[in-house]
């Protein structure tokens, strides 16, 4: 009996070394791990600073930098197999990721009775990746808010009148939605449900009465109960009135948010946010594409003013590298006057036409260093303005798949076309200039000498009247130049008041996010 009780209490014991000092061992593990992840997000959030940054989250857990053994930066690549997806490097470019390893001594305490050691050595790594994104809107927008001239603009593009005041138009601006929200909301407009994706939906077309009943959804399932939600659920409803029916156009064009392609609908997490205003001028531009915008300039010397935008500005979301185009926009405007000569030439009537072209601009993510007062950069270059003295069809105008081959400019005098107006100059745009945001919501311009200004200027500088006829030909520079010269006055004006601004960018970053992630 002596012999099996001896027998039995060593087996206890062993037992016992086993269940508890195991135990004390993955206890010890599960803490150094837990410590050791949230060593790697921190260093992650801070991959200039991994070191310092893990050693500070470790020493908040109980660990000294005795237990940190590395903090490797890395690149992580989510494609590759499992155990390769981790690849050190020390290019600033590549690293999105960091590794770290920590080690540690859990007590044992039946061991030393089997001749083993008191304590044991634990070992721990994570990798922590972040990507973080960045949200932002670039180019031709309604920014200056001017009631008259807004109503103006969605009035032609809707083929009806609208009728909002300033107030109005302020309170649309200020009202914000989640940007996936509104995309959710969108999606249940037009029917995809269970196992679609955004993919699915950007490549959808959608209503502008959709987009719109969508926008008033997510603005009041979000809404913190203020004055301008009621505001502008007022003013969606006026213009949703106002909207012909079949109006539609491709979700995509309004708002490119291609980084989520591949989620669920209702999966997808950002902190980007639109304003309404946003919404109702991308998705109204999108289904106009290809009209014209009378341009109201208020001068009798117009005949007609006609502005054209191309592929309108869309509103994105993505990496580093994320890349949006302002829109490119044509203006044809013939201006008139009358000229005569006392007994050299009867009172005639001249007709002058001008062409103004601004280039697309771009508008580049180019780091999101998610720090405090340094959430984004974004490179911008403005788009070069041109003007000529030349002729463009209404067909030429609008069609943004090709470039316009501009007619001559040329002046009739008593029925015959005798006489040819040309010129033209080239404001250079401005950039690559890169901007940095501090926060959210915040708007920057890329402006090299406001070009706009000096535009028609230049053009009135450049004239050239040919033939040269004596009496005529100086009466015909004079008139000429003078007829620019007040264009210019209230051109200008007027496209700033629709946010158009020659040879200049404005750039508003909508949202950051750069939350890090465990991955291995």
């Amino acid at each position: 009996m002596s012999v099996i009780a001896a027998g039995v209490l060593v087996l206890v014991i062993a037992i016992a070394a086993v269940v508890v000092d195991a135990g004390s061992m993955l206890l010890a593990r599960r803490t150094l791990q837990a410590a050791t992840d949230a060593a790697a997000l921190a260093a992650a959030q801070n991959l200039e600073n991994a070191q310092p940054a893990a050693t500070d989250a470790l020493a908040q857990n109980g660990f000294d930098a005795g237990n940190l053994g590395l903090a490797e930066l890395g690149r992580y690549d989510s494609s590759q197999a499992a155990g390769q997806r981790f690849t050190p490097t020390n290019d600033p470019a590549m690293i999105n990721a960091v590794r770290v390893s920590t080690q540690a001594t859990a007590r044992m305490y039946f061991s030393r009775a089997l001749g083993l050691s008191n304590f044991a050595n634990i070992t721990a790594r994570a990798t922590a990746t972040i990507s973080p994104t960045v949200a932002f809107g670039a180019g031709t927008q309604l920014a200056n808010l001017d009631a008259g001239a807004i109503n103006s603009i969605l009035g032609s593009l809707l083929g009806s009148s609208v009728s909002l005041s300033l107030a109005d138009y302020q309170a649309l601006a200020r009202a914000q939605v989640d940007a996936l929200s509104f995309l959710d909301a969108l999606a249940t407009k037009v029917g995809l449900g269970t196992g679609s994706s955004y993919g699915d939906l950007l490549n959808a077309n959608a209503s502008i009465g959709q987009v719109l009943d969508a926008a008033a959804e997510a603005l009041q399932s979000g809404s913190d109960g203020s004055s301008d939600t009621s505001v502008a659920l007022s003013g969606i409803n006026m213009i949703a009135g106002r909207v012909p029916s079949g109006t539609s156009m491709r979700i995509g064009d309004v708002v490119d948010a291609g980084y989520f392609s591949d989620k669920a609908i209702g999966q997808g997490s950002s902190t980007a946010r639109l304003s309404m205003l946003d919404i109702i001028e991308g998705s109204i531009g999108s289904a106009s594409t290809g009209k014209t915008i009378g341009l109201g300039l208020g001068i009798p010397n117009v005949t007609s003013a006609k502005l054209a935008i191309g592929t309108p500005m869309r509103f994105t979301i993505g990496e580093a590298g994320t890349t949006i185009h302002t829109a490119q926009i044509r203006i044809a405007i013939v201006l008139n006057a009358t000229i005569a000569i006392p007994l050299v030439l009867p009172a005639t009537g001249i007709s002058v036409p001008i062409y103004i072209e601004g280039a697309e601009g771009t508008a580049i993510a180019s780091a999101i260093p998610c720090q405090p007062n340094d959430l984004a950069h974004i490179t911008s270059t403005a788009g070069a303005a041109t003007a000529r003295f030349a002729t463009v069809s209404n067909q030429a105008l609008v069609d943004f798949s090709s470039p316009p081959a501009p007619g001559a400019a040329q002046v009739s005098l008593a029925g015959f076309s005798l006489i040819t107006i040309s010129g033209s100059t080239t404001a250079a745009g401005a950039g690559p200039t890169e901007l940095k945001f501090a926060s959210i919501g915040e708007t920057q311009r890329v402006s090299g000498t406001d070009p706009g200004a000096s535009l028609l200027t230049d053009l009135r500088s450049s004239l050239s009247v040919t033939p040269s006829i004596p009496l005529v030909t100086p009466l015909i520079n004079t008139t000429v130049s003078t007829l620019v010269q007040t264009l210019g006055t209230v051109l200008l004006p007027t496209l700033q008041a629709l946010g158009v601004r020659l040879g200049n960018m404005d750039v508003t970053l909508s949202g950051v996010k750069c939350t890090p992630m465990l991955v291995e």
